[in-house]
């Protein structure tokens, strides 16, 4: 697998992304992966791997790979890879709810929405966040959350009609 990396490093990959981080992942043991630049460069690859996943609505394997890459990051991968750790940890919620694993979906969802750092990186985790808690039947808690989000962009709800 490290060899398959290695060859295919810095080339387009992304016709043969799958292959590599399986074999990656079949082949490469926790403890030789030590080197922060090699956790990034495969976090990387598990990334692409994973956004093919989602892309071919394919949520079981896409969630599999966006849960290997964002392990791939350093603790305090908020700070240091925003904006990689935004996109992974939106797809990773998203390909959850679309397993049907709720809890998890908006446990990640609740941590995109205590990391980022402006209303409009939050907006997709909030759209995703009220469109569970509808499916899941707390319509009064997803109308909440839009009046919330609405009031965080200077917008003025009646209260009533």
């Amino acid at each position: 697998g490290m060899t398959l990396y290695s060859m295919t490093k810095g080339s387009n990959v992304e016709d043969i992304i799958f292959s590599i981080v399986d074999q990656v992942a079949h082949g490469t043991d926790d403890s030789l992966v030590q080197s922060p630049e090699l956790k990034l460069d495969l976090a990387a690859l598990y990334e692409m791997a994973g956004v093919k996943a989602v892309d071919c609505s394919d949520y079981v394997t896409a969630r599999l790979y966006l849960n290997t890459a964002l392990s791939l990051l350093p603790p305090n991968h908020w700070k240091t890879h925003y904006d990689r750790s935004l996109q992974l940890s939106f797809l990773f919620a998203k390909s959850s709810y679309s397993c049907g694993d709720v809890e998890k979906a908006q446990g990640i969802l609740q941590e995109i929405l205590g990391e980022c750092r402006c209303i409009k990186d939050k907006l997709p985790a909030y759209f995703l966040l009220v469109t569970i808690l509808y499916s899941c039947g707390e319509g009064d808690d997803a109308y909440t959350t839009c009046h919330d989000v609405l009031s965080q962009l200077g917008e003025t709800i009646p209260e009533s009609l």
